[in-house]
């Protein structure tokens, strides 16, 4: 019985994130009207990492997470558009 509330439990936070990445894809495609399947290239990535602060580098799960967390928004910015290489004071061309 406690192997089957395991699984219940796991299945149910599996389809959360399904669910979730589900509805980014909904959200984009309603935006922009293009599928964009980077999103889940992202989510590998930041998977990736997680498991990499976690499993290598011995830190506590829940603090390579909430690393993760604080240190994206910056490299998402920096990825989208070349505004860290623009000098100070100029504008990001794409936003």
């Amino acid at each position: 019985m406690t192997q089957f509330l395991q699984l219940a439990s796991d299945g149910f936070a599996l389809g959360c994130v399904y669910a979730l990445v589900a509805l980014g894809f909904a959200v984009v495609y309603r935006a922009s009207q293009v599928i964009n399947f980077a999103q889940g290239a992202m989510l590998l990535v930041g998977a990736y990492l997680v498991s990499l602060f976690a499993a290598y580098a011995g830190l506590p799960f829940w603090f390579a997470v909430s690393s993760l967390s604080r240190f994206s928004p910056p490299v998402a910015c920096c990825s989208r558009c070349s505004c860290c290489a623009a000098p100070s004071g100029s504008r990001c061309s794409r936003s």
